[in-house]
């Protein structure tokens, strides 16, 4: 980009700004927040005011200016958001363990434990989601949106279950369909608590803010799938 714009710069005094042409919805929010530019989802196209194209113009100084805030940040230029590219991050940092194995570890661990298992599962649970949400940063680069669009692909890949995630305000819905924790146990009441603590620390990352997630049905009672309430403190 730096390469683009002094060569232009060259070519002509009269080039002042840059149009930045959106490759997806929301470009001029991100651009007036604090969220890590995705350099590669835009197309840079100078004028010098005789053509004016279509797109949102900033000053090449506040271009220039976020993108060095990006690198000194420990980014780099990035690419649009890539779910191969996550799933790949769970399969190299995770480790093959049969279905019905993790089935009869948890029932045993309920029985063994009793009462006031699902507060401890679901600390353990959040902890796991923070890593998690810390390893897609990491190694991708992601935050933000793209970070919770990463935590869907990455539990789906993990065969925990399939997610479907709705936000809506003021309480978000998680849908899983197919829980490893669940589809298998009968019990009287919700026993995702991992789950629903691993949503919870990865969303408190993504999100740097205070999250609760309850699972209110749930697939271990006779529920069709289990059903997360996520709220926003």
């Amino acid at each position: 980009m730096r390469h683009l714009l002094n060569k232009n710069r060259k070519a002509s005094a009269q080039i002042h700004s840059v149009s930045i042409i959106p490759q997806f919805p929301g470009v001029s929010k991100a651009l007036g927040s604090n969220l890590r530019l995705q350099w590669d989802s835009f197309t840079f196209v100078p004028f010098s005011g005789e053509s004016r194209p279509r797109g949102t113009l900033f000053p090449k100084r506040t271009i220039i200016s976020l993108y060095r805030t990006s690198l000194s940040k420990g980014g780099s230029p990035m690419t649009a958001f890539d779910a191969e590219q996550v799933k790949q991050a769970v399969l190299d940092e995770s480790v093959l363990v049969d279905r019905q194995g993790i089935v009869t570890l948890y029932e045993a661990v309920h029985k063994m434990m009793g009462i006031g298992l699902g507060g401890l599962l679901y600390r353990a649970g959040k902890i796991a989601g923070r890593q998690s949400a810390a390893l897609l940063q990491e190694r991708l680069q992601l935050a933000h949106e793209d970070l919770i669009e990463g935590l869907v692909v990455a539990f789906n890949t993990a065969r925990w279950g399939h997610a479907q995630l709705e936000r809506t305000e003021p309480t978000w819905r998680l849908t899983v369909q197919g829980s490893v924790l669940a589809s298998q146990m009968r019990s009287k009441k919700p026993v995702c608590h991992p789950i629903a603590g691993y949503w919870a620390g990865f969303l408190e990352f993504a999100t740097q803010r205070a999250v609760d997630v309850q699972e209110v049905q749930c697939a271990a009672t006779g529920a069709p799938a289990c059903v997360f309430e996520v709220r926003f403190k």
